[in-house]
């Protein structure tokens, strides 16, 4: 009985939903789910989570009962909790897009559409992606997108703060906000055989292209290639940063004099004071001190189609 409780279990997909992912979205979004599921044939479980990092534990529960596939239901957020929990294991995993910014899904090649997104949890396209590891005094995460220190934390936390907007619309107003707002940091940033000191106004530690809801930060990086890409952006006046910041959205800003680059294996931040930052979309407080970076290649098995692949 044990034996055939397991090939049960295997031959379903566990999937977690964050039902205030989106701002509600992905609570609408079960029923139509739910339908496609079932004319797709797709064997599943449902959990729903109810308080942050329920996800993680989920997914840890997942892999000590045996699923194959576990899929994230919600935002970038959710992706970020459920891979947290499937670090080391062999679960691939699988996304139904529901959040607000949807920036990670913009590399794999999964829909945007979340109801297309269902029949990938069919598909045997396989997509090895890297893992980052951030790590400062108190604490550890991974990210599988980006960890963006400065005035990317302030939109991701305008974002959140905000009622009356949302997707693209609230991204593009919580940036405007926040460059007219946002006074610049001191730091010093270190990898293998390179180190820079300045004011910055923005430090995005990538290891996928585009955050805050399709801002192409860092046009550079790849996730599977194995590296970390830093980009870093030093203090401008407010009416450059308003000037400025259009480019910032198509990945145009990088040959600007303040604008720098760098890929490594492991990124080292000094700060002497404390900072705002996010992983993945969600907000952290960092105290003053050192921060690190470490990349985990080829680290987790997403769900993909590889035509459509950015």
């Amino acid at each position: 009985m044990l034996l055939q409780y397991t090939i049960q279990i295997m031959d379903k997909s566990l999937i977690i939903a964050n039902l205030t992912a989106g701002r509600g979205r992905a609570k609408k979004l079960i029923a139509p789910v739910r339908r496609e599921l079932e004319r797709l044939g797709i064997s599943y479980e449902l959990y729903c989570t109810r308080q942050p990092h329920e996800a993680t534990a989920m997914a840890q529960q997942g892999v000590i009962a045996g699923y194959s596939r576990i899929i994230a239901l919600g935002g970038d957020g959710t992706i970020n909790e459920v891979i947290n929990g499937l670090v080391d294991s062999d679960v691939i995993v699988g996304v139904i897009p529901a959040g607000m910014g949807n920036d990670f899904i913009r590399m794999t090649g999964i829909p945007r559409n979340p109801i297309q997104a269902v029949s990938l949890l069919h598909s045997d396209e396989i997509m090895t992606v890297d893992l980052g590891l951030f790590n400062w005094v108190g604490g550890s995460h991974y990210f599988v997108n980006c960890v963006g220190i400065g005035i990317d934390a302030q939109v991701a936390q305008n974002v959140r703060k905000m009622k009356w907007l949302r997707d693209i619309p609230a991204y593009l107003y919580a940036s405007l906000k926040a460059v007219m707002t946002f006074r610049a940091f001191s730091a010093h940033v270190s990898g293998t055989d390179w180190q820079d000191e300045r004011r910055y106004i923005s430090l995005n530690i990538a290891n996928g292209k585009y955050c805050g809801g399709g801002f192409n930060l860092a046009p550079s990086a790849k996730i599977n290639d194995g590296l970390i890409d830093l980009w870093a952006i030093g203090d401008y006046s407010i009416p450059e940063r308003i000037i400025y910041l259009p480019y910032a959205r198509n990945g145009e800003h990088i040959n600007f004099s303040k604008v720098h680059h760098w890929q490594d294996k492991q990124i080292t931040i000094d700060s002497p004071a404390p900072l705002i930052a996010h992983i993945d979309g969600e907000p952290l407080s960092l105290p003053a001190g050192k921060y690190t970076a470490d990349i985990i290649p080829q680290a987790i098995k997403i769900l993909t189609c590889k035509k459509k692949q950015n």
